[in-house]
């Protein structure tokens, strides 16, 4: 009998940590670009989970703005990761 496990996420800090991006700015282009990222209720606060590929696609924003993208095509352009299968 095959069980799926389920699939690991992680936290802001986490992924700050992996990725060396303020906390911040993950938070700006979650709010804005990545509506896919899971958000959990806990108490009053709201929490992001990131899962492998989200962390994917944010890296990919990251380096096509550093080679010259706008924050308006960097994540159109990185959101091609979220359609690979």
């Amino acid at each position: 009998m095959s069980m799926n496990k389920p699939e690991r996420t992680y936290s802001i800090g986490d992924v700050e940590e992996i990725l060396g991006l303020p906390k911040q700015r993950i938070r700006h282009w979650c709010d804005r670009y990545l509506h896919q990222v899971q958000r959990i209720q806990i108490g009053e606060n709201v929490q992001r989970r990131f899962t492998e590929r989200d962390i994917r696609v944010i890296r990919q924003i990251d380096r096509l703005m550093a080679r010259g993208q706008t924050l308006k095509s960097a994540p159109e352009k990185a959101q091609t990761i979220y359609r690979e299968d």
